[in-house]
């Protein structure tokens, strides 16, 4: 199996390289241990990259797209690594999915461990990156230097909860936005978003009816007529126990908010500039 994966990167490279615009790369694997690659050249192009583990573990995963107006996508189940590079260029669209749920491990201590990461690093404008985890303890790193980006991060969850979730979202230039949300139990868990410019969104948000103690939340804006918001939710009285709420704002015309429903909780905001306005709720 390993050398038929060989094989198939070995034809998409050279198919990417073959042509200088308007290519598309598409590679699909099943079982475990396998990595793929695809790099293009020129604009325009797609790569599409599918990974199903039979064992649950082990592949990998990466898209390299070199110019503007490329589209790329890479899906995965099991435990598995993904990464997508796009440098030089407009219009890029980026877009990770990631299963870990029937990967189940176990520690001494009976706790469920599935480790993955997915990463996303684009230079220019207008870009999009979306990472979906769904199970497992995963790793999120989101870097978008340019103008007008996107950036969405969202963790699902399986029913067994997750152990260890590490997200970071940072943004360099105007007019971009940032949205992370996790809807599933348990872990110890950290989400950063930081935005360096003009008119920056960024939205933190957890919803659970137990466990999601343990969650680390913080957002740095540099600039102006930006808005911070981080939204924590429970049903249950024992659960989201224990989070920390940073916001820092340097500039004008800026907006924070950060809500907690549940004891235990901390919020710091820090603002720098005129016009304004943050408020903070714990019950």
């Amino acid at each position: 199996m390993k050398k038929l994966t060989t094989l198939l990167f070995v034809l998409v490279f050279a198919s990417s390289m073959a042509f200088a615009q308007d290519n598309t790369a598409t590679v699909g694997q099943t079982g475990d241990d396998n990595d793929a690659t695809v790099t293009q050249t020129g604009a325009n192009n797609s790569g599409d990259i599918t990974q199903n583990a039979t064992a649950g573990n082990g592949n990998f995963a990466t898209i390299d797209q070199l110019t503007s107006d490329n589209d790329a996508t890479i899906g995965q189940v099991g435990n598995s690594d993904a990464e997508i590079t796009q440098m030089g260029g407009s219009g890029n669209s980026a877009d990770i999915s990631q299963d870990g749920t029937f990967d189940r491990t176990y520690n001494s201590y009976g706790q469920t461990i599935r480790n993955y990461y997915g990463i996303i690093t684009q230079d220019g404008a207008l870009n999009d990156a979306d990472i979906t985890q769904v199970g497992g303890s995963g790793r999120v790193e989101i870097t978008q230097t340019g103008d007008e980006n996107i950036a969405v991060h969202d963790q699902g969850t399986d029913g067994y909860g997750k152990t260890y979730i590490s997200a970071t979202i940072d943004q360099d230039g105007l007019s971009n936005e940032a949205y992370q949300d996790k809807q599933s139990t348990g872990g110890v868990n950290t989400m950063n978003i930081t935005q360096t410019g003009d008119d920056n969104v960024a939205n933190q948000d957890l919803s659970q009816d137990r466990y999601l103690q343990g969650n680390d939340m913080h957002v740095t804006q540099n600039g102006n007529l930006n808005e911070a918001t981080q939204t924590v939710s429970s049903l249950d009285a024992w659960g989201v126990s224990g989070n920390t709420f940073t916001i820092t704002q340097t500039g004008d015309s800026n907006i924070a908010e950060q809500t907690a429903n549940t004891a235990g909780n901390m919020s710091t905001v820090t603002q720098n500039g005129s016009n304004n306005v943050a408020t903070t709720t714990q019950q």
